[in-house]
């Protein structure tokens, strides 16, 4: 019977090999595969950013529906979002930009009894509104089955159209 012992530096090693792997994410990959890709990279990385902030953040981004993940990588406030993430990809720059436009978005969650809403803030700014199912115990739900999505622009509730 061969017992294995897992090392820090064994596992440094596997953090550079998911990150080698992390960086050939092409570069029209949808917004969801690179959050995905970004949130393995951090197992290997270190340096200047909040690892646990930014762990907290791409997870909550993970739980939106797609359909809102496409209107924030399209949001004006947001236009580097997809350049550093494709940079931190292809080794050209560090996790410190991605981290500062990650800082422009904020999504809080509200559990209700029969619905999840998630507020959506970029700069500040309450910018979308997702209503998802609640989750019951017990049961599996459709992680971010959206029911209504809101663009409030600048802030005047308008839906753009």
């Amino acid at each position: 019977m061969t017992m294995v012992i897992a090392t820090a530096l064994d596992l440094a090693d596997v953090g550079k090999q998911l990150g080698v792997q992390c960086r050939r994410i092409p570069r029209r990959a949808p917004l969801r595969s690179k959050l995905q890709a970004l949130l393995m990279l951090l197992y290997s990385e270190s340096g200047d950013v909040d690892l646990a902030a930014l762990e907290a953040k791409l997870q909550a981004l993970l739980q939106l529906p797609d359909s809102v993940l496409a209107l924030l990588i399209q949001h004006p406030d947001l236009a580097d979002l997809n350049e550093m993430l494709d940079a931190v990809f292809l080794g050209t720059s560090d996790l410190s930009g991605v981290n500062a436009e990650l800082d422009k978005i904020d999504v809080t969650s509200v559990p209700g009894p029969s619905e999840k809403i998630d507020v959506v803030k970029v700069s500040g700014k309450p910018t979308y509104i997702v209503h998802s199912p609640a989750v019951q115990e017990g049961t599996d739900t459709a992680a971010g089955s959206l029911v209504s999505t809101r663009w409030t622009g600048d802030g005047d509730g308008g839906i753009p159209g």
